[in-house]
């Protein structure tokens, strides 16, 4: 039994629920409403006489404005046949359209009609089984004040002053107030508590916009006060204040154009999507989009931003055709040559699975066929361990080989010369990630030593590795280990310096043929998702990582300044104890490569010393489980 049904059966005299036992339209209401076109159009009401709303406009709000009970359409179809067309009854609406589509529109129009339905109702408080004296709200919470003023409010107002709501509203600085208890509220995210409402519609105005928790506490530190003013939070806020007063035909509604791709309303559109695709007609999600602005809004055309475009073309390409890159501002601009440098095979270098042997989870490493050392070759591992242990990126690369490149130059004089410059080409064998699982029984926790022990794996099977960096997050223990078994152990962290990203940048940027790297969904995302902040950090966007992307940029760097060169005959190696170790690179960097700015940690170890180390680690048995490879 619906909540519309439950009231209708209560006595007629109960306090508070006089009408309930209506059983036609006119017990319900003083005036049956108008279909949505002569609300807008008609004098009597708003008369927008210029506002003409395409079907993709209008559907939305014909969803949104459907607040009353589903066993109430009968009784006022039989007056008007507009009420009669069926439509599935939703609760979150998800609305991805481009700048200009009418976003601000369909929030002022949702919140209209939705205010105007109410008040036709001869008692809105005793149709919904609420006390006399309550008041019901709906509230559009725009990104900042100015837009929720500017864009929402005062056109509003300006609505509401004139015809069928003139005589029967008063406005005041942020809220109209109509009669019949019936509130209209305009807030934005820097305004204080906005719960405690009898909340029937919320609008979240531009969601993508918000601050997220992690963006607030990132750059504001964990301020209770300042995540009230998150996006998940004004989302809780409203969803809770919604269903426990109205939990049948409230209305939540998410507009926006989305900022990168994974963003906010991406995920809402996904959500409801997946929602849909699940439960059909029973599904209580409702989407619109993603929609290019002048697919929505007959009024524009794609020429008309054609300026927009060649000034600021990804941003462009986000703003109005909803297909935004990973980053609003990609520190990584040119996705087709990061492309170019991704080699797909069927196989992955280095696959790991996990392995709980009764006591504590374990990797167990599956290695292609073609993966194996070059003689000639220096490796560089980097370790990012993660903060919150839900995942650290593993990589490995080395230099190939070096190739020639003349440049003009000028002396003192002014006189040209010829350089050459000796350029490395460099090869990308692995990057991996270990992920953690805490709905794993035990949890599954990343443990510090799975890193260190892949690399003295990795030696044992031939592989020169002369130096495993790390970022310096819980990496003490491990770095003094494998000093001790004379492999350099220097803090190389992106997070202290840009250097890594400019060199990892020109080498995407060159020739196909000197930079590969084994391709990976998630690192390609990582690295498209990068950004360039206001504080100078080369980062990733909110809710999204960067372990793996970091692991990469910083084995390049220590692959470039190790050095080393490949058997030009390819041959491969296998293992022997190393005579010595040394850290430096015989070629020049690539352009925006700058050692000093590194914060390098200088190691060189000497020849007994390391020897000695290998000989004695070598016999004790590997944590690690290793499969498809012999030992």
């Amino acid at each position: 039994m619906s909540k519309f049904a439950e009231l209708l059966s209560q006595p007629f005299n109960e306090p508070g629920k006089e009408g309930l036992q209506a059983q036609t339209a006119e017990d319900l209401f003083e005036e049956i409403p108008v279909p949505l076109e002569v609300f807008i159009r008609d004098n009597k009401y708003l008369g927008e006489k210029n506002l003409q709303l395409s079907p993709l406009q209008a559907d939305p709000i014909m969803h949104i404005e459907r607040v009353l009970f589903p066993e109430t359409y009968p009784l006022i179809a039989v007056h008007e046949s507009y009420w009669a067309t069926p439509l599935r009854m939703t609760n979150y609406h998800a609305i991805q359209w481009g700048k200009g589509a009418g976003k601000d529109m369909v929030c002022r129009m949702s919140s209209l009609r939705v205010a105007y339905i109410l008040s036709c109702l001869k008692n809105p408080q005793a149709y919904f089984g609420m006390p006399a004296d309550d008041t019901i709200h709906t509230l559009n919470v725009a990104q900042s004040s100015t837009q929720a003023q500017e864009a929402f409010f005062d056109p509003l107002k300006r609505n509401a002053r004139r015809g069928w709501f003139a005589d029967k509203c008063s406005i005041t600085a942020q809220s109209i107030l109509f009669q019949k208890n019936i509130e209209l509220i305009s807030g934005h995210s820097q305004a204080e508590s906005q719960e405690g409402k009898n909340l029937i519609l919320g609008i979240c105005d531009e969601i993508s916009g918000f601050k997220t928790k992690a963006e607030l506490s990132r750059f504001r530190g964990s301020n209770s006060r300042e995540s009230s003013k998150s996006a998940e939070y004004i989302m809780d806020m409203m969803e809770t204040s919604a269903t426990s007063r109205f939990p049948d035909t409230f209305k939540i509604v998410y507009i926006s154009f989305p900022r990168f791709k994974g963003d906010m309303i991406q995920m809402l559109t996904k959500e409801g999507k997946d929602d849909i695709a699940e439960y059909g007609e029973d599904s209580a999600h409702y989407v619109s989009g993603p929609h290019p602005t002048w697919v929505v809004n007959p009024l524009r055309k794609r020429s008309d931003f054609r300026k927009q475009y060649r000034k600021k073309p990804i941003e462009s390409k986000a703003k109005f055709e909803c297909d935004p890159t990973f980053a609003a501002d990609p520190y990584f601009k040119n996705d087709i040559a990061l492309d170019s440098c991704f080699i797909k095979s069927e196989f992955p270098p280095v696959h790991v699975d996990y392995r709980f042997d009764g006591t504590a989870w374990t990797p167990v490493y599956t290695f292609a066929e073609d993966f194996f050392p070059i003689q000639g070759a220096i490796y560089s591992m980097h370790a990012d361990l993660a903060i919150k242990g839900d995942r650290a990126g593993i990589a490995l690369s080395h230099v190939r080989s070096y190739e020639e490149q003349e440049k003009i130059v000028l002396d003192e004089a002014g006189t040209d010369h010829i350089r050459i410059d000796k350029l490395p080409r460099v090869k990308v064998d692995f990057v991996i990630a270990f992920e953690a699982d805490i709905t794993q029984t035990p949890a599954r926790e990343i443990q510090i030593k799975w890193a260190r022990n892949l690399c003295f794996e990795l030696i044992r099977r031939g592989f020169n590795i002369r130096q495993c960096s790390y970022d310096g997050f819980a990496s003490e223990e491990s770095r003094q280990e494998l000093e001790a078994k004379g492999i350099a152990s220097p803090l190389i962290s992106t997070d202290r310096s840009e250097e890594p990203w400019k060199t990892l940048r020109d080498l995407f940027y060159n020739e196909t043929d000197r930079f590969t790297v084994p391709f990976h969904e998630l690192l390609r995302e990582e690295l498209l998702g990068l950004s360039k902040k206001e504080n100078g950090k080369v980062d990733h966007q909110p809710g999204k990582s960067k372990d793996m992307a970091d692991a990469l940029a910083c084995s390049i760097v220590g692959a470039i300044m190790l050095g080393g060169e490949e058997a030009p005959n390819g041959a491969r190696a296998y293992y022997a104890p190393p005579e010595f170790v040394t850290i430096g690179s015989p070629v020049d960097r690539p352009i925006g490569f700058d050692q000093d700015k590194l914060g390098w940690d200088a190691v060189v170890a000497d020849a007994h010393n390391s020897s000695s180390a290998f000989s004695s680690w070598l016999d004790d048995p590997m944590s690690s489980i290793m499969r498809n490879g012999v030992d």
